[in-house]
């Protein structure tokens, strides 16, 4: 009686896919790892002298046409 069979299947390939579908959601999307570094920002008190300027960035820069 294959139909017999192939009920008793079902049952397994669901576990299976549930399985592999719990695995992959956790691989993906890493719940246990830790956010993202937060942004930090300085102010200084505006005065007058000569003007200075720091930048960091990666990637390319390019002046706006």
């Amino acid at each position: 009686m294959p139909n017999v069979q192939v009920k008793r299947w079902i049952p397994r390939l669901v576990m299976l896919a549930l399985v592999v579908g719990g695995t992959v959601f956790l691989v993906l999307n890493k719940p246990w790892a830790k956010g993202e570094t937060p942004i930090t920002f300085q102010t200084v008190t505006v005065g007058k002298g000569s003007i200075a300027a720091q930048v960091t960035a990666n990637g390319t820069l390019s002046a706006r046409a």
